[in-house]
């Protein structure tokens, strides 16, 4: 490994860190034991609904239409940290819970970058740096999300004050374990590691570091970028060709990209991939601005390099008939002219000349600019060669603009045919060197019997510009003078090696989006029951013979956004219910495909799905890849001939009977766990069903009776009190959105007192919710006394005052409420509820 002795684990102090003896968080998962006395506790239901309620949370403090890491300006810092401590619990309460990962390294990341305490409410976490750290070890594979690692590394370094501080950061987490985990997020890292020894001017490591950048991924163009910067000249001219084929593989649609692999390859005389590169560009300008005439910056160079093939001479002829039909140049009139003659067509040759000669009179009589003179020079010089014509025309250029190199470089090389020597000699000396200068000069040599020194000017004049029509005529001059020209580089090498290094054909050939990818929207089935999540994947199908990239420059770059139209009994639509960004660490492979995993039952849609059991629902879904917004207002897929892959699914409304309301009231009592889980959540959607209808107007025929409600709230207090710790969890879980009277509130206050630290922990979250600031009091009580440091940390992030002291006492075998002093509290704060006033809660009672 490059900079071996950069890895010094010693760290500055401000870092908190002792990466040797990191231990990671997550990893740990299955071994993690609960500070409390009892035995481990397990639920992978718990783990979930933890789980969804953080992604909730870090949910509203993400900005619309970004990326997961792009937080409000406005973000709650404790709202965070509860977020992550639901995400820390579900590991405690389910062994493979490693799906928290992503999220808590956004939200850890984030903390590390704020200003504020960052993680100090949070005493069962290590510092935000530690935990990033962890976290990005626990997390990083061949699967993982390059975005989530690249950003919380990014977020994480805001918080180091000095390269030196961000350098041993990263030299830390690369010794601690990360290293080989993830080839991509090596390369960044590396990367990163290479830019800092630059900066230190220590060029030899920064060199190491780079290019073992760059050969674990090769689509790091920062790291060859650097490397040019670097060693130059150990960059060879197969390296540039490739990197810029890999970029143009990266985003097939990057114009400038796809004219620098052309103009490359025509450097380098190349010319038949120069000539399918051109074509290349030819049909992508056509398509990226179907109005506009192409170019001759493009046309030009296209038809010139078709020329040098050995075998496509002719195409060149017939690629420049098209686009003079449509109008005239004389440059490409010349290219095909030279090329008829090349293929011994003297009929499309004479054609060519005659119809070039016509129309350059023609034009110059419109338009006698010195340009046009010089470019009628130009013609009788190289294409069509008339020495006493060129003269002709070279006097007038240069009589019209004398402080024109060309047209000075043009009568110079005019003097030395009709033997005016000396003057020609002037007159190169007074301008700069150009390529038709240099030919002038070797003929001067040539006439003084010097043919070294003409040699050596007509090999300069071939370098500048191989692929020109005055290099051509360099090259003859050159075979006349016993000299050889032999190009700068083996073609054929060049080509083998290229091949072999990119699996892929080295000529670009233009496909349309709609050929290089396409999406699907899937899920398990088309219609699901109510309590059943909807889950859906984004399928990405790879149709193209290369590799599809995703990144911040390439064709897709891993925007995903989901509005959903809601028919049937409720009608609306939820715009934006998801819209997130993804990047693989590695390339989609070419007829494989790359499936987003979406949790659809989130933010409004699982508002109404919970709210309204009742309503029967239509729900069609749009997945949208890099969403824009056109000039309609509507929004659209970026790549505008790929159409916005649909999802159309069903939720049947409950069947609402006396019978079958029995029928689940009778499973809360007979019921296994996962049926009086079931019955809960439905009997809290019942509730919150009846409390939406009655603060509106009935928005569908529901089943409703005055003593409906009532029973609800007895059924789902049942369930509260429930022996099973995870029944009783999950349905305060279900609750945050409930309306809480006094006989639910103190169901739910009597959880407070659970032996079993989830059910603490949900109870707490749930009143503090409902409560507000009327709850501070028991806030504090469990940050003070609460025999599990999860449970103490989240009455701190809900606005306790963290305990003077940070170890709690040991705990009672069983916690009762005779032995936590919280009925007190609990009691004030029932009776001052704002909802139920004490006689209505004394009826409320008496009829329970």
């Amino acid at each position: 490994m490059p900079g071996t002795k950069a890895y010094n684990l010693a760290k500055p102090k401000i870092l908190l860190i002792s990466f040797i003896f990191l231990i990671s968080l997550f990893s740990s998962i299955k071994t993690a034991q609960s500070q409390e006395p009892s035995e481990r506790l397990f639920s992978e239901t718990i783990g979930l609904q933890f789980y969804n309620i953080a992604n909730e949370i870090h949910k509203k403090q993400t900005l619309p239409n970004a990326e997961p890491t792009a937080f409000s300006e406005t973000v709650d810092i404790s709202e965070l940290n509860q977020a992550a401590l639901f995400l820390y619990a579900a590991t405690q309460v389910d062994n493979g819970a490693e799906y928290v990962l992503p999220d808590m390294l956004n939200i850890a990341s984030h903390l590390a970058k704020s200003e504020q305490e960052n993680l100090t409410s949070i005493t069962v976490l290590p510092d935000s740096l530690t935990l990033v750290g962890q976290l990005l070890i626990s997390y990083a594979d061949s699967n993982s999300d390059f975005l989530v690692l690249r950003n919380a590394l990014q977020n994480a370094m805001y918080q180091l004050n000095s390269r030196q501080e961000r350098e041993q950061y990263i030299q830390g987490l690369l010794a601690s374990g990360l290293r080989e985990k993830n080839n991509r997020f090596d390369s960044y890292l590396l990367t990163q590691l290479g830019i800092y020894a630059a900066e230190k001017n220590d060029l030899q490591t920064a060199a190491n570091y780079l290019i073992e950048a760059y050969n674990l991924y090769n689509y790091n163009n920062l790291a060859f970028s650097k490397l040019s910067e670097i060693i130059p000249d150990q960059i060879q001219p197969q390296m540039y060709l490739k990197q810029l084929r890999l970029k143009l593989i990266e985003n097939p649609f990057d114009l400038p990209v796809a004219l620098d692999l052309a103009r490359y390859a025509e450097k380098l005389e190349l010319y038949d991939l120069s000539a399918s590169t051109y074509t290349y560009c030819s049909d992508l300008f056509s398509y990226l601005y179907p109005t506009q005439q192409l170019p001759s910056s493009i046309y030009l160079p296209r038809v010139l390099s078709f020329y040098n093939t050995e075998r496509n001479p002719y195409k060149a002829v017939q690629i420049a008939d098209t686009i003079l039909t449509e109008r005239f140049d004389l440059m490409l009139a010349s290219i095909a002219l030279k090329a008829a003659q090349k293929i011994n067509d003297r009929q499309k040759a004479n054609q060519l000349l005659e119809t070039a000669e016509e129309a350059a009179m023609r034009q110059y009589k419109q338009n006698s600019t010195p340009e046009m003179a010089t470019r009628i020079a130009w013609f009788y010089s190289f294409a069509h060669t008339q020495s006493l014509q060129a003269l002709d025309w070279a006097n007038k250029a240069y009589s019209k603009d004398p402080n024109s190199v060309s047209a000075a470089s043009l009568l110079a090389l005019n003097l030395v045919e009709n033997g005016q020597i000396e003057l020609a000699q002037t007159l190169l000396d007074s301008y700069p060197d150009n390529q038709i200068a240099d030919i002038t000069r070797a003929k001067i040599a040539i006439e003084k019997g010097d043919p070294e020194a003409a040699i050596e000017h007509l090999n300069l004049a071939i370098k500048k510009d191989p692929a020109s029509l005055e290099a051509e005529s360099a090259i003859q001059l050159l075979e006349t003078q016993g000299g050889e020209y032999l190009p700068a580089v083996d073609a054929s090498l060049i080509y083998e090696t290229l091949k072999s290094d990119l699996n892929t054909s080295l000529e670009p050939q233009f496909v349309t989006p709609e050929n290089i990818i396409s999406v699907t929207f899937n899920s398990k089935g088309s219609k699901f029951p109510y309590g059943i999540a909807l889950n859906g994947y984004v399928v990405i199908t790879n149709n193209h013979s290369q590799p599809i990239i995703i990144s911040d420059s390439s064709l897709f770059q891993g925007n995903i956004r989901i509005d959903a139209e809601i028919s049937g009994d409720i009608n609306t639509k939820i715009p934006n219910l998801i819209n997130k960004r993804v990047v693989p660490s590695s390339p989609i492979k070419p007829n494989r495909n790359f499936l987003i995993p979406v949790h659809l039952s989130t933010g409004n849609l699982r508002n109404i799905l919970q709210t309204y059991p009742q309503a029967s629902l239509d729900i069609k879904l749009n997945a949208y890849i890099d969403p824009v917004i056109n000039t309609r207002g509507e929004v659209t897929n970026n790549l505008r001939e790929i159409e916005p892959a649909t999802l159309t699914v069903s939720r049947p409304g409950i069947n609402l009977t006396r019978r079958y309301l029995q029928n689940r009231l009778d499973s809360m009592t007979t019921g296994r766990q996962g049926q009086r889980i079931q019955t809960a959540e439905l009997l809290v959607g019942l509730l919150e069903e009846q409390q939406a209808m009655t603060k509106n107007q009935p928005l569908y025929k529901f089943m409703s009776a005055e003593w409906m409600p009532e029973l609800l709230r007895s059924a789902i207090t049942k369930s509260l009190s429930d022996n099973d710790w995870i029944t009783k969890t999950n349905t305060m879980g279900k609750m945050l959105s409930l309306s809480l009277d006094y006989n639910l509130t103190n169901a739910v206050a009597e959880n407070l007192n659970d032996p079993r630290w989830p059910a603490r922990l949900m109870a707490l979250y749930l009143l503090a919710k409902d409560q507000g600031p009327n709850f501070s009091k028991v806030l504090d009580w469990h940050a003070e006394y609460d025999p599990q440091i999860i449970v103490r940390d989240m009455a701190v992030a809900l606005g306790a005052k963290r305990a003077k002291s940070q170890i709690a006492p040991e705990p009672p075998q069983q916690a009762t409420p005779q032995n936590l002093p919280l009925d007190n509290y609990i009691e004030d704060i029932l009776r001052r509820s704002r909802r139920i006033e004490p006689q209505d809660t004394r009826d409320s009672q008496s009829g329970q």
